[in-house]
């Protein structure tokens, strides 16, 4: 358990990383924060060079056993943050929106209490991961974490979610989170004086249409079994002039699905009807996939093993009956340990995750460090 004065310090620590944000991959003065305070709880080894930014901390039994990983994120996200606490974000449009904050305090926590009680067989592994928002972070990290010998039986991590009640926890076998990436789509024209549009080659028809087949495509798989989804995150032609006809048009969407082979199949639809179209309207055209999220799988003897801790613990629990719709990195850890993540409930009234007034609720903190304690004693002791 923890004390009073370690859950405040606890939380000091999560509202001091809410304050200083940073992005995918800029997480130095995270990283450079968490590092400060791991070395006050003595890991028997620290790595913060197997790939920009990560951090890992390992406490060591010295005896044989199994290896558990627990995993939290760094990253914060490109947004405004709205609210009046006093340690609302200091860097300008970059925000916790996604309570990481408070993920990295929990796994911190864990720190804490096993510098005082140190697994009494095999390792515990507490990674602090960076660039998970763009889905780079964990795929960086694979081949080093192998290379320096860090590859664990159990991989473990868990997100707060909103809309559920508070420190309630839900879990799901198989499919967790969705696939997803984003398509950067660039139509390439001409630009000409307002009065003679004719002299140049507009991309403005070719946006409608493409924006108008996202609709379609999505009504496509509407009714299948399979959650499958298109988002327009954004769309521009032009430039902000009333003398000069638009010459360039850029639309940017997200991709999403349940599914990775339907995810294909939406990439490819989509990009055989914007080269249709550029061809139509004598465009040049661009497309790129970025930030490709694959499924994010929970296996079922790693599920079943928080299943275990959160009635040893009695804490409320429930399943998730379809894969919760956003996409997370967490996955790529499958390819080299039995891994499963779970939600943690951060209130009914709270806002959603990305609004610019979310904020982690700091009672949490505890919750999450109580079933990663218990899982670390029904495996290791």
């Amino acid at each position: 358990m923890l004390s009073l004065a370690e859950i405040d310090q606890l939380i000091q620590l999560r509202q001091k990383l809410h304050q200083f944000p940073e992005l995918s991959g800029q997480e130095v003065y995270t990283a450079k924060t968490i590092i400060e305070f791991l070395r006050q709880y003595q890991p028997d080894q620290i790595f913060d060079t197997l790939s920009s930014n990560a951090v890992i901390a390992v406490y060591d039994s010295g005896k044989k056993g199994k290896h558990i990983m627990f995993r939290c994120e760094l990253d914060a996200l490109p947004i405004k943050e709205a609210g009046s606490h006093a340690y609302i974000s200091q860097n300008s449009h970059i925000a916790h929106s996604c309570g990481h904050d408070g993920h990295m305090a929990i796994i911190c926590g864990l720190a804490m209490s096993l510098a005082k009680n140190r697994p009494k067989n095999g390792k515990v592994i507490l990674l602090f991961q960076p660039a998970e928002e763009t889905g780079q972070g964990a795929k960086a990290l694979l081949e080093p974490m192998k290379l320096a010998k860090l590859v664990p039986d159990y991989s473990f991590a868990m997100h707060n979610m909103p809309k559920i009640k508070l420190h309630d926890i839900i879990i799901k076998d198989g499919i967790f989170n969705c696939a997803s990436v984003g398509m950067q789509i660039e139509l390439i024209g001409k630009t000409s004086h307002a009065s003679h549009p004719e002299n140049g080659i507009s991309p403005v028809e070719a946006v409608c249409e493409i924006l108008a087949e996202v609709k379609l495509v999505k009504d496509d798989y509407l009714g299948d079994d399979i959650y499958s989804s298109i988002s327009i995150t954004h769309s521009s032609v032009g430039e902000k002039s009333f003398g000069v006809t638009a010459g360039e048009g850029l639309i940017m969407l997200t991709l999403r699905s349940e599914s990775d082979t339907i995810l294909n199949k939406i990439q490819n639809q989509m990009e055989i009807f914007v080269q249709k179209t550029a061809q139509k309207y004598g465009l040049g055209y661009d497309v790129k996939f970025v930030e490709a999220f694959e499924t994010s799988n929970n296996q079922h003897e790693a599920a079943d093993l928080i299943r275990h801790a959160v009635n040893d613990l009695g804490i409320p629990m429930g399943d998730l009956d379809k894969a919760w719709r956003a996409s997370e990195d967490f996955g790529q850890y499958a390819k080299f340990s039995k891994s499963a993540m779970f939600l943690l409930g951060s209130g009914i009234d709270q806002p959603q995750l990305h609004n610019p007034d979310y904020d982690f609720p700091d009672a949490l903190i505890t919750t999450g460090h109580r079933v990663f304690m218990r899982l670390i004693k029904n495996i290791l002791d």
